[in-house]
């Protein structure tokens, strides 16, 4: 799904008002900000705000046209401006509702997503019928990991407006991330009937169908939404995970390329294509692509920060490197074979794990000490995760360290 920008600035306008600029000559407030909101509409933001501005030095407390010139400014990415300039927008009106949107929707768009959803919800209560910030507010819940209340978000945006397709869209994704595929395909659809040829909707079901093993399917429907948007790089990502499912790696990795020739630093994308990589046994490549993994938002709460310097591959001789897990414990016991190979060239290896597998790694060889996550006593010179060790060793196809059985268990 995409993020929202700030609200439309076509929102209905106070009556018909004359004041007078600088220069004393007399305008018409209506035409200004007609003009105004054309060139927003167009994306001449640079124009849009130089006439906001000037209807500002003579209504310099308008809050109305304070919040059309701030949701200029956040389309022109000044966040920071914009910030300012809704939050005395606020000031001068409380109750405006444009004001509070658009403040919502520059923090969604920074990050910031519980200020984004305050925002919104204050929106909400001064004018529950805005169905764009109902939307609006169903996307941060989705980004939350909420999709039970995001789906609330958009049914009750649908109350208000029946064939909002960015609605159904939504409400399509929050049904599917509840695994509930059947009632996500009928929304989509109904989606579909109404906007036919809207791309984001397109690639969310194309995803629905990689998911209900329709792989063909899939790739179809996604392969019609970059048709539409060839710049859309969810689709291109969508598409290659399709085509992996399907088994043909050569045009998923096609499909990673082109995502990453539009978006070079989506950490997302370079995941994918680590799993790829390392599926045809092109290690040195995978394993490089495979440290994006820790700028994915869905690995953030599996690994684990424990502080100090991080090792770079250099010589350890005579160092205590502190390997740390991360992800679930097949991937700690798998990877904690990696001990070995570290204390063949001479560190001292100290092993940090959750306190369910204590005891079974202090029978891997090359562990010297063994401490549980919250045990910092252990005093040590580098640190490395277990699943970045086999990029720090070069591991190859032939280099894997294979010695069986490296666990002992009583």
């Amino acid at each position: 799904m995409t993020e929202n920008t700030p609200q439309d600035p076509k929102s209905p306008q106070p009556q018909a008002a004359t004041f007078t600029d600088n220069t004393g000559r007399e305008n018409d407030f209506e035409n200004l900000m007609e003009k105004a909101r054309d060139h927003h509409a167009q994306g001449s933001f640079d124009d849009a705000q130089r006439l906001y501005r000037k209807i500002l030095e003579s209504r310099p407390e308008d809050a109305e046209v304070l919040s059309k010139l701030g949701a200029a400014m956040a389309a022109h990415g000044k966040f920071l401006e914009s910030k300012s300039i809704l939050r005395r927008a606020i000031e001068n009106d409380p109750e405006l509702v444009e004001a509070h949107i658009n403040l919502g929707n520059v923090f969604q768009l920074q990050g910031q997503l519980e200020d984004a959803v305050g925002q919104l919800r204050r929106a909400l209560e001064i004018n529950p019928d805005q169905a764009a910030a109902l939307v609006n507010l169903g996307n941060i819940l989705l980004k939350q990991g909420n999709p039970e209340d995001a789906a609330g978000s958009y049914a009750r945006a649908l109350e208000i407006e029946p064939e909002f397709p960015q609605a159904l869209n939504g409400l399509g994704t929050a049904l599917m991330q509840q695994n509930k595929g059947d009632e996500a395909a009928e929304t989509f659809a109904r989606a579909l009937e109404i906007s036919p040829d809207q791309p984001e909707i397109l690639c969310n079901l194309g995803t629905l169908l990689r998911n209900q093993g329709k792989y063909d399917d899939a790739v179809e429907t996604l392969g019609k939404a970059i048709a539409l948007q060839p710049k859309l790089t969810e689709a291109h990502i969508n598409l290659g995970n399709a085509l992996k499912s399907r088994g043909d790696w050569d045009g998923a990795l096609d499909s990673y390329q082109q995502a990453l020739s539009l978006e070079p630093d989506n950490a997302e994308t370079h995941w994918n294509n680590a799993q790829v990589l390392l599926m045809l046994g092109r290690f040195r490549e995978g394993w490089a692509e495979y440290e994006w993994r820790t700028k994915c938002e869905g690995f953030r709460s599996l690994i684990w920060g424990p502080g100090g310097p991080t090792w770079d591959g250099s010589d350890l001789d005579g160092k205590t490197i502190l390997i740390y897990c991360e992800q679930g414990f097949g991937d700690s016991i798998q990877f904690v074979r990696y001990a070995q190979p570290l204390a063949a060239m001479g560190a001292t290896v100290i092993v940090k794990c959750p306190p369910q597998l204590k005891k079974l790694f202090d029978t891997a060889p090359g562990v010297d000490r063994v401490v549980t996550r919250t045990d910092q006593s252990a005093p040590y010179h580098v640190r490395a995760s277990l699943l970045g060790l086999p990029r720090l060793l070069n591991t190859d196809l032939a280099t894997i360290p294979a010695a069986v059985s490296y666990l002992s268990p009583s």
